[in-house]
């Protein structure tokens, strides 16, 4: 049986899926409500590498995952966001989690679609009803909910009308962390719209956005020529954490700029980065 196949299993001290996660699993299919209580804040305290030791198969995963569903729609809050964090953790084996994982995206309860927004991005479901589930949170009014929509949307990359659109509300967002996550969703994104969004992102008033600008322009291969000055001046006159993604973002984009003499300077400065090195290294 799983429970009891992952506690022999587990050898090493550390190993906390065969000696304690494994013991709260099955905790959770208590008829006890105070039992399942105790182990979903257990589960919720545990640690995504808990879940994946080398004792534990792909088969021990997958039926600890077909339990979890059976708990999903369990009247404890508690316990539905513990599933919903464990099926993340466990990758989300059965295909009965994708239509699980939907219904806790859409929960009342914050703490549980957090969860199930943080699963979902984190398995890279691509289901078509788990990203109908994300892109239907985008305007909710809790900021946790709608920086996890963004995190999630960043993680599974779609060429998707309805992301896209859910993208450019969530660019205009109020809290810089809920902008800064949707621009880290425009970098896998071909669409032209992306370019005006990016361009916005690199005046934002937040200094994490403007380096999420710089990233996505990093990693994106539409043309970025436009913008160009703009990264320019922000290399060299942003504060430290902006200025390195905007000089990341040019050398990554137009390597011929690391003779340009303000962006050597800084590189000179800061040789300290892989990336630096490899770039000096690469142009003499």
């Amino acid at each position: 049986m799983l429970f009891g196949t992952l506690q022999k299993k587990s050898g090493g001290q550390n190993q906390l899926f065969g000696e304690k996660v494994a013991s709260l699993l099955k905790e959770l299919q208590s008829d006890d409500s105070s039992v399942r209580q105790r182990a979903a804040e257990g589960l919720l305290r545990a640690e995504t590498y808990d879940f994946k030791t080398k004792g534990v198969s792909e088969d021990d995963q997958r039926e600890a995952a077909l339990a979890l569903v059976l708990r999903a729609k369990d009247e404890i809050a508690e316990v539905r966001a513990a599933v919903a964090y464990c099926l993340g953790c466990l990758g989300g084996q059965p295909i009965d989690s994708i239509s699980v994982l939907s219904e806790l995206i859409a929960d009342k309860n914050d703490n549980v679609a957090c969860n199930a927004l943080w699963a979902a991005g984190e398995v890279k479901y691509r289901d078509s009803d788990v990203v109908r589930a994300i892109v239907e949170r985008h305007q909710d009014k809790s900021r946790d909910i709608r920086f996890r929509v963004a995190w999630a949307l960043a993680q599974l990359s779609l060429p998707n009308n309805d992301v896209h659109s859910a993208i450019d509300k969530l660019v205009r967002d109020r809290d810089s962390t809920v902008r800064m996550y949707a621009i880290e969703a425009c970098s896998n994104c071909d669409h032209p719209r992306i370019q005006k969004l990016v361009k916005r992102a690199l005046s934002d008033r937040a200094g994490e956005v403007r380096g999420a600008g710089c990233r996505a322009i990093g990693s994106n291969d539409l043309p970025w020529d436009r913008h160009k000055k703009r990264l320019l001046s922000l290399a060299k006159r942003d504060h430290h954490g902006v200025k390195l993604e905007a000089v990341h973002a040019l050398i990554t984009r137009w390597p011929v700029l690391t003779k340009n003499p303000d962006i050597r300077s800084w590189m000179l400065a800061n040789t300290g980065y892989w990336w630096v090195e490899d770039a000096l290294e690469r142009q003499g």
